[in-house]
């Protein structure tokens, strides 16, 4: 478990980071909206990657991540092209009305 002041650490690293390089900012931006994909994608991921056993790339657990949060943002990418997955998966209720319901149904 992390430490209170390790946690704080982090954040004020990850705030001069976001101030200093631009282009982190727009990765933290990224990776922050795909949030909830990659927290359900990431484990399903790493359990196929370490099932295919491909040596390195399945024992080294900094690869796993990485691998894994890549697939994950990914999916996430092919998840926002499409109205029907924005609804199933992202709960977008404009795409849900849009597809599910016509003009003259209401569910209340």
């Amino acid at each position: 478990m992390l430490a209170p002041g390790m946690i704080l650490f982090c954040i004020d690293i990850s705030k001069f980071l976001v101030k200093t390089i631009p282009a982190i900012a727009k990765i933290f931006s990224a990776l922050g909206q795909a949030l909830m994909i990659i927290l359900f994608l990431h484990l399903a991921f790493v359990y196929a990657l370490k099932n295919l056993d491909l040596g390195i790339l399945s024992s080294n657990l900094f690869i796993l991540f990485i691998l894994s949060t890549t697939f994950s943002f990914i999916s996430y990418m092919i998840i926002i092209r499409f109205s029907f997955t924005r609804a199933i998966f992202l709960g977008s209720a404009k795409d849900f009305e849009q597809i599910f319901i016509t003009k003259n149904q209401q569910f209340f």
